[in-house]
């Protein structure tokens, strides 16, 4: 499934956690084929935009022609970028990287490189050797990631013979401009339990991260995740002694696995269907702002054992449309149906049945959401 529709920042290089030269030297090499160039780590200690620590080459090209030196990640996997249902595994990103060049390498180029894959993605510009930082940026392609991966790259190429001085790299980003999007397991079941709104619904999410302290003692967070973790709860009544052993069987049958669990609060009427049941148009509201996304499922619900889960393809304002060769609404619905996006989630560990008598009960239900693509 999608979440939401973000910027997200798949990698960010800030080159802040490393200690030493010899510390960034584990994680990237420098390449220098004509023997041209320096590597250091570099530290501004009142650098205004809070980036303090970059690694720099300090170059003097004595080889007698246009020459190149490289900073690039030792190792060589892909980044995972995986998209759910397109054909083409391809995705649009923003690769961009800033650089500070001194005046004796005008004319040499700055290049920032990743590749997830046989198909590379580039950006570069000439410098501006003026000594301040300056940013190349541009919209690439990113795919699968494959053998062919070799990881990220920051050059400076055309280098002229003659030219001395020094560049300076940072924040490399690769920001992915796609919705986010979540494998989703089609065949897993949903938890059909209506949440009671007498005792509310509660979702929490979380942002971990990891700290660095820099060494003037401000602290540097990084996030451990491209999206939140999320956590969905909310409890269930049971009317009727049927309801609750149906109820019951469920959570035995289900317990452990992948499920996909309800979000009730963006839920919509059900108004019709047309075109061979695959357009399936809504009231109450807009998809907008809503769980509504191309690759998830939505459940078409009127009770606890009444219910149907398809696929969507598109989704438009008041719509959600199934390709008809993934899957149809097989049921036959009215106006009482909700039409309701599903998440995939599991089940929290432990589930604490509360029952007022041998024929009704009521259950609290935690989910831990699926939501890392």
């Amino acid at each position: 499934m999608r979440t939401f529709n973000l910027a997200a920042v798949l990698v960010h290089e800030d080159f802040e956690g490393y200690r030493d030269l010899a510390e960034l030297l584990e994680a990237w090499s420098d390449v220098d084929a004509s023997g041209i160039a320096t590597l250091s780590l570099e530290f501004d200690p009142y650098s205004v935009g809070g980036q303090r620590q970059h690694p720099r080459f300090t170059i003097n090209n004595t080889s007698g022609s246009a020459a190149l030196v490289k900073l690039q990640t030792a190792a060589t996997t892909g980044f995972n970028l995986w998209i759910v249902g397109q054909s083409t595994v391809e995705a649009t990103c923003e690769l961009s990287a800033r650089y500070r060049c001194s005046a004796g390498l005008a004319g040499a180029t700055a290049v920032a490189f990743m590749q997830n894959s046989i198909i590379p993605a580039i950006v570069s510009a000439v410098v501006i050797a003026d000594g301040q930082w300056h940013e190349i940026r541009g919209f690439v392609s990113t795919f699968t990631e494959s053998i062919f991966a070799s990881g990220l790259r920051l050059d400076l190429q055309d280098i002229p013979a003659g030219a001395s001085g020094t560049i300076d790299f940072d924040d490399l980003r690769l920001t992915r401009l796609d919705q986010i999007e979540n494998a989703i397991d089609n065949n897993c079941p949903v938890a059909p339990a209506r949440a009671d709104w007498g005792d509310g619904f509660r979702e929490s999410i979380t942002f971990p991260t990891h700290v660095t302290t820099a060494k003037d003692g401000s602290e540097h967070r990084a996030s451990l995740r491209v999206v939140p973790r999320m956590r969905l709860e909310y409890q269930t009544v049971l009317g009727d002694p049927i309801e609750a052993a149906q109820f019951d069987a469920w959570l035995w049958a289900n317990h452990g696995k992948r499920v996909a669990v309800p979000r009730w609060q963006d839920a919509l009427r059900f108004e019709s269907i047309e075109q061979s049941n695959t357009w399936i148009w809504l009231s109450g509201g807009t998809t907008t702002d809503r769980w509504f996304m191309p690759e998830q499922r939505v459940m078409l619900w009127r009770a606890p054992d009444d219910y149907e889960a398809v696929q969507v393809w598109q989704v438009g304002t008041n719509y959600v449309r199934l390709d008809i060769n993934v899957n149809a609404v097989q049921g036959t619905w009215d106006t009482n149906t909700l039409v309701v996006p599903l998440l995939p989630g599991r089940l929290e560990t432990r589930v604490d049945l509360r029952r007022a008598n041998g024929r009704t009960g009521a259950v609290p239900l935690a989910f831990e959401l699926d939501m890392v693509p």
